[in-house]
């Protein structure tokens, strides 16, 4: 950390993983308007072990932090958008509210220190809450602003209105579900989550990925939700008690967000999709939550079913710079 400078200058360093006193991460990521689930110190840890921070301060006190991971390839430095966590991004301290001028000011000088650490890699894939509001610094600095989509649902209202705001294709296939005698369970631990999973990849629904160390980080993950009670398992059986799909719902501040679900492809029909979605919106409004996020998708399929229960789109940002060679750079682009 910078030492003498005056009093008042923003500074900025990078910490690993292992410098930062996890309680004051949490508590800075908590009372951040873009702090979310998936930037708590033991999240992030369990699905990248060797993330790293931008610590942005002043006064010797935090203002901002962006944690980030590296993957190094050659002589090349990836900072890419892990794998279960839909953003990370910079999150600002909670203050006091600024006049706007001030306020962009103040965002600006801290996107300009964080850049300094940033701008070297070799290609930079990073996801923004939707309340991070001011990216123009990095459109100046060369990167592309590409937008994105999650979908909220406001709960406040009384559940009999959420119902009637389902569409009818939904509401038939909660009914069909329940006719059928699917019923629901919880548990404590994510092996049917990842047993589904596998199930699908075989039938060439590959949502995780071949990587096995993805399938491990699942049960890392429910484990983590389970026994800090910030998340639940849901799953749904069929009358003869097999289960034909899962997921898990996640808790931070007065928001509930579906992680992660699957079905058994065989019971594509079933309804049980649905059954677990409205199953998670009913718990959430009992813990009176006030946002159900979806978490959002780009697949035009799996939007349209999130749209269905009545859920808007909300806009994020991905910030991209790809400086790779030629030949790397096009084969980083098909891949994206």
């Amino acid at each position: 950390m910078p030492k003498n400078r005056p009093v008042g200058t923003i500074t900025s360093y990078i910490l690993d993983r292992q410098e930062i006193n996890p309680q004051h991460w949490d508590d800075f990521i908590c009372r951040s308007p873009q702090g979310s689930l998936y930037v708590l110190y033991d999240y992030a840890s369990l699905i990248r072990a060797d993330w790293k921070a931008v610590i942005v301060s002043q006064n010797d006190q935090w203002i901002a932090v962006m944690p980030f991971c590296l993957n190094h390839k050659w002589r090349y430095r990836y900072m890419p958008q892990p794998m279960f966590a839909q953003y990370w991004g910079i999150c600002f301290s909670a203050s006091d509210p600024l006049p706007p001028r001030k306020d962009l000011t103040r965002k600006a000088d801290i996107i300009a220190e964080i850049l300094k650490h940033i701008q070297p890699f070799h290609l930079v894939v990073q996801n923004f809450s939707p309340a991070f509001d001011y990216p123009l610094p990095f459109h100046w600095a060369g990167f592309e602003l590409r937008t994105r989509f999650t979908y909220h649902l406001d709960i406040k209202e009384e559940l009999t209105s959420t119902w009637q705001n389902l569409s009818p294709n939904i509401r038939r296939n909660i009914n069909k579900a329940e006719r059928e005698g699917l019923n629901l369970k919880e548990q404590q631990d994510g092996k049917e989550l990842e047993k589904l999973f596998r199930i699908s990849r075989t039938q060439g629904h590959n949502i995780v990925g071949n990587n096995e160390e993805n399938y491990q980080k699942i049960l890392m993950i429910c484990e983590y939700l389970v026994l800090s009670n910030q998340g639940k398992i849901l799953t749904v059986c069929t009358s003869e008690g097999k289960i034909i799909a899962a997921a898990v719902f996640a808790f931070f501040g007065e928001k509930t967000l579906y992680l992660m679900g699957v079905y058994h492809p065989e019971y594509a029909a079933s309804g049980a999709g649905a059954l677990l979605m409205w199953e998670g919106i009913k718990q959430a409004k009992e813990k009176n939550h006030l946002i159900f996020d979806f978490e959002g998708s780009m697949i035009e399929g799996v939007e349209q079913f999130f749209r269905k229960f009545g859920a808007i789109p909300v806009p994020y940002l991905q910030i991209y710079k790809n400086r790779l060679p030629l030949i790397p750079r096009w084969i980083q682009e098909l891949r994206s």
